[in-house]
């Protein structure tokens, strides 16, 4: 066979596209494929200041690439066949600091790899953002839709402006992932991570631990069930506030203060609550209402651990859980202080099943107090959110043992507050609850009530409470603690017998000793922290899950040679470093007790 002309100008370029090949023989092979197309993405590398020298690798929905950013923290990939959008990682050393690795997702030709784009990776993911690197980047452009950019943008904005950093309720409307950046200007985002940076370093903290809270609290909301037995952290926004030098977790923040003294409360916060402001380097707490200053000493070799003394004399001693929950005891009286950090909540995100714990004043004589413990279900639907008790027990009038039932009461209406808490009406309209609710760093939450109206009595709004309250957690599936797992505690004492008196605080420690996972049963030692132990067997998730169970036991053997009654005991486990303990009337026990047991920081 003849060989073919060669293509040539006078040819048509349509006919010569159609030939196959030119050669003598006609089968040289499949024609060349259209040139591959380059996909180029470009972009900056900041923790404040640039990032130079820091290698950055891009894996994409197709093809991977790998760049090193220039003196500004510049960089360009060129990924041959490439394909949007791409997980970005980012690894350097700043200058004079420790080695950084940053994450980020491009789904445009221009990227941010910054702090700020980190907590928007775990924001979104609910994951380690590291993981962005090892799955699948095709699935990127849904788990980063607009909508969800947008509501992790505002948490994490949310978290910024609520720790103080300045300017960051700028960037709202800016596009943290591949927005401008302006290195040098001490404006926008440039502005923001210097502001981060400032304020992780006046915390103590640092970037892997206030990416890890946002990934806690973003993995609770789509599953509270992951934080079962985690341990309690502090909030993100508390991460980035200054603390006191004797205690980690107490931080300068605002405070909601439960006051459960009969007529507590100021009309800052409605029932028995009032605002507070912890300043933590100062050693000072005041009130927002009235300017009552509280100045706080540290107990030596007891951190987090607090001597307080009011500007009118008062004193009492204060703990702080690691999640930075307070717990005070008053030396008047009756006086209990429980303080979470100030957050504004709505009523639908506390959707879901709780365990509650609470003390009222008896109806008919207000110095004589009742106890109550159960589960409750608050739901959400197009009528509203609504709170109802699905089980539990309660003691009918003070003196006698408690009565259960498994049977749901009435609905309660839950609304928002313009002060951010909660108001909870029964249906019958016989009392209002005010409530306030903290999210801890690990995902975990903790709400507290007072009563801050009775029919015919005062209003939310006066301020003005009975001194009854509650308090709630999620409801958790427990894990039976493992043989040789310690804890230390603090414990708050309250009487019940015939008015709510604290009657004590000490330091508590514990040994588990033996476990039966297949009853869910564990025998621990416990007592005084230094003093005499005695052994006792307690129940998880028992009588419901995210409770323990202890039983009434006399004639228990101390350490010291003597002998001692175990109470009867119910045990609400919090995430939050507190657990809230009933010890119900028994026959033998006639005064029911109530236990506020404060976790100490490790040490």
């Amino acid at each position: 066979m003849r060989s073919l002309p060669l293509c040539t100008a006078a040819v048509a370029a349509g006919a010569c596209a159609l030939l196959a090949a030119c050669g003598d023989d006609g089968d040289g092979g499949p024609p060349p494929g259209p040139p591959a197309t380059s996909l180029g993405i470009s972009g900056t590398v900041a923790t404040g200041a640039a990032l130079a020298g820091a290698s950055v690798a891009a894996n994409c929905a197709t093809g991977t690439g790998s760049a090193t950013t220039d003196a500004n923290g510049g960089f360009t990939l060129t990924i041959a066949g490439g394909a949007l959008p791409c997980a970005l990682e980012a690894r350097g050393t700043p200058v004079g600091g420790s080695a950084v690795i940053l994450h980020s997702v491009a789904t445009a030709a221009t990227a941010n790899v910054t702090p700020l784009t980190e907590l928007m990776v775990a924001q979104v993911t609910g994951a380690d953002p590291a993981a962005l690197m090892t799955g699948s980047a095709s699935a990127l452009a849904t788990t980063f839709s607009a909508a969800s950019v947008q509501a992790a943008q505002a948490k994490v904005l949310a978290v910024l402006v609520a720790a103080g950093v300045d300017g960051a309720s700028s960037l709202a409307s800016d596009d943290l992932f591949a927005g401008p950046l302006a290195l040098g200007s001490a404006a926008g985002h440039d502005h923001v991570l210097d502001g981060l940076g400032g304020a992780l370093d006046a915390g103590g903290s640092s970037l892997a631990a206030l990416t890890g809270t946002l990934v806690a609290q973003a993995a609770a909301t789509a599953d509270p069930a992951t934080v079962a037995d985690a341990a309690a952290a502090l909030a993100p926004e508390l991460l980035l506030r200054p603390r006191a030098a004797s205690c980690a977790s107490l931080r300068s923040a605002g405070y909601w203060m439960l006051n459960s003294h009969a007529g507590g409360g100021s009309g800052d916060g409605g029932g028995g609550f009032a605002a507070h402001v912890v300043d933590a380097q100062a050693g000072t707490i005041t009130q927002s209402s009235d300017g009552t200053l509280y100045t706080l000493t540290a107990v030596p070799g007891d951190p987090c651990h607090f001597a307080v003394v009011a500007d009118d004399g008062s004193t009492g001693d204060a703990v702080v859980s690691p999640a930075g929950v307070i717990v005070a005891r008053g030396s008047q009286s009756q006086l209990l202080l429980i303080g979470i950090p100030r957050q504004s909540h709505s009523p639908a995100e506390l959707a879901g099943r709780w365990n509650w714990v609470g003390v009222d004043t008896f109806d008919t004589n207000n110095a004589a107090w009742v106890y109550d413990y159960g589960q409750i279900a608050v739901a959400t639907d197009a009528g509203g959110t609504t709170l109802q008790l699905q089980k539990g027990c309660a003691q009918p009038s003070p003196g006698e043992v408690e009565a259960c039932t498994t049977t749901p009461q009435e609905l309660h209406a839950l609304a928002a507050a313009t002060d951010g808490g909660l108001v909870n009406t029964p249906a019958s309209a016989r009392w209002t609850d005010k409530m306030f609710a903290y999210q801890a760093g690990n995902g975990d939450w903790l709400a507290i009530s007072s009563t801050c109206n009775i029919a015919g009595g005062s209003t939310c709004a006066a301020g003005i409470g009975d001194g009854s309250f509650g308090v709630a957690s999620r409801t958790r599936t427990l894990a039976v603690p493992a043989a040789g797992t310690t804890t230390n505690s603090w414990n708050v004492y309250l009487d019940t017998a015939t008015q709510l008196s604290t009657v004590g605080t000490d330091a508590w420690s514990t040994l588990v000793t033996s476990v039966d996972a297949a009853t869910g049963a564990f025998t621990r030692t416990a007592g005084p922290t230094g003093g005499a132990t005695h052994a006792e067997t307690l129940s998880v998730n028992d009588p419901y899950d995210g409770f323990q169970f202890r039983d009434l036991a006399t004639g228990v053997a101390t350490s010291n040679g003597g002998s001692t009654t175990v109470r009867k005991a119910v045990f609400l486990k919090t995430g939050v470093g507190v657990s809230v303990i009933v010890q119900p009337v028994t026959p033998s026990s006639p005064a029911g007790r109530l236990v506020l047991s404060v976790g100490q920081p490790a040490p």
